[in-house]
């Protein structure tokens, strides 16, 4: 039987109303005990929460002054939001597409699988950014200058940081020639590096990081 509000009537008996009230009071303890554990639960975690169900939300919540608010939405998937208090531009909490390190991946820009001596992988970072990370392992020796295809597209060039690090053969190496990224290369899909073709034998690889939104 679903929760009455209109009960007792200010004319009601409590004969009549006691079974009423019951009801009511049943159904209180079910509705309370999706998020919590109920009111009628006897041990020490009585009242608190078991976990937390939010409705998907069409429009975001403009929480007064003073308030902050989290809800969720539907991007591809559910997704969850923070607002700050006084609106302002929702901040994506959670993407639910990480990807783990793959050996020659198939960027999401399409080309088809990149080959077998690169390997990416990708996340995502609240605040809608995206973690992306790999290595590109040569073998024989390092090229002297290459292009990396990114996992995941990035919408917006100019938001992209790259770092790379070069690996060196078991042993190490006593060169201290930099590899570089080639300025300018970066775009939401890939980069450009290049290394002092003079120590490209003491080299194996690189590994490298790429952050942006």
């Amino acid at each position: 039987m679903p929760f009455n509000p209109n009960i007792p009537q200010a004319t009601d008996r409590l004969a009549k109303s006691q079974q009423d009230l019951l009801q009511n009071n049943q159904q209180l303890d079910t509705s309370f005990g999706i998020n919590h554990y109920t009111f009628s639960d006897l041990t020490v975690n009585n009242g608190m929460h078991k976990q937390c169900q939010m409705v998907e939300q069409a429009v975001a919540p403009v929480p007064g002054a003073g308030t902050d608010s989290l809800f969720t939405k539907v991007v591809t998937l559910g997704e969850l939001f923070f607002v700050r208090g006084g609106g302002g531009t929702p901040i994506q909490m959670t993407r639910a597409d990480p990807i783990p390190l793959t050996n020659n991946y198939t960027p999401e820009s399409g080309g088809g699988p990149v080959g077998a001596q690169f390997s990416a992988g990708a996340t995502f970072l609240p605040g809608n950014l995206i973690y992306q990370y790999g290595t590109f392992i040569n073998g024989a020796g390092m090229a002297s200058s290459g292009t990396i295809k990114f996992l995941k597209t990035f919408t917006t060039a100019s938001s992209v940081v790259v770092t790379v690090s070069l690996i060196c053969k078991i042993g190490g190496t006593s060169s201290s020639r930099t590899l570089s990224l080639e300025r300018g290369s970066t775009t939401t899909t890939q980069f450009n590096w290049n290394l002092d073709s003079s120590i490209i034998t003491s080299y194996v690889g690189l590994s490298w990081t790429a952050v942006g939104n």
